[in-house]
C-alpha cells in the first residue's frame, strides 16, 4: 500500500509544524484576554487554527450549527466590545 506509506511520510512531516502551533496556543491561552481586542484575536485563533476547515465556509455552505456558533461567538466578541468602548467613555468623561 503505497499511499499509506506516503500518507504516514506526510503526516510525519506536518507533526513538527502542529507540535509548534499547539505551543503557541498554549502560550496564548495562558495569557488572560483583559480587552475586547484580546478576545477578538483569541475568537480568531480558535476559528482559524483550533477548527476545522468547515468553520471558514461562507455563511450559505456552512451547517447550521457551524452559522450559530460562529454568530454566538461573534456576539460576544462585539458585546464585549461594545462594554469595553463604554467604560472607557465613561472613564474619559469622569476625568
Amino acid at each position: 500500500m503505497p499511499e499509506f506509506k506516503d500518507y504516514n511520510r506526510l503526516v510525519s512531516r506536518a507533526q513538527p509544524h502542529r507540535d509548534r502551533v499547539n505551543a503557541i496556543i498554549n502560550e496564548m491561552r495562558s495569557i488572560k484576554a483583559e480587552t475586547a481586542d484580546g478576545r477578538r484575536a483569541k475568537v480568531s485563533v480558535l476559528l482559524n487554527c483550533v477548527m476545522s476547515r468547515e468553520w471558514l465556509k461562507a455563511d450559505d455552505k456552512a451547517e447550521w450549527e457551524i452559522k450559530q456558533a460562529r454568530e454566538f461567538l461573534f456576539e460576544l466578541v462585539r458585546a464585549s466590545r461594545v462594554s469595553s468602548c463604554a467604560s472607557s467613555s465613561r472613564r474619559r468623561w469622569a476625568a
